[in-house]
């Protein structure tokens, strides 16, 4: 299991390619931190961009709420989801 890789592979084969990944604080457009390694030593980029495959390594902290928007070509929101209160796995 690769923790920390989020991949845009889904039942429906949607593909993000480099579509920007922004991450907010829920309910707002105040960006959060997330980041590159499981020591949340290295913070990702605001927006994060996905390699050619369509993935990303994203970390988060532990018990925090986030707010995930991905946008298409367009600019516009392809999909959004709220991630609540993740704990830490090692």
């Amino acid at each position: 299991m690769n923790r920390g890789l989020l991949s845009s592979e889904t039942s429906t084969a949607t593909h993000w390619s480099v579509d920007p990944i922004f991450v907010y604080e829920p309910g707002t457009t105040i960006p959060s931190l997330t980041y590159r390694d499981p020591e949340l030593a290295w913070a990702n980029t605001t927006p994060i961009l996905t390699d050619s495959g369509g993935n990303a390594l994203i970390f988060l902290s532990p018990g925090v709420s986030y707010d995930f928007v991905i946008l298409n070509a367009h600019h516009e929101v392809q999909y959004r989801v709220r991630v609540n209160g993740v704990r830490h796995i090692r």
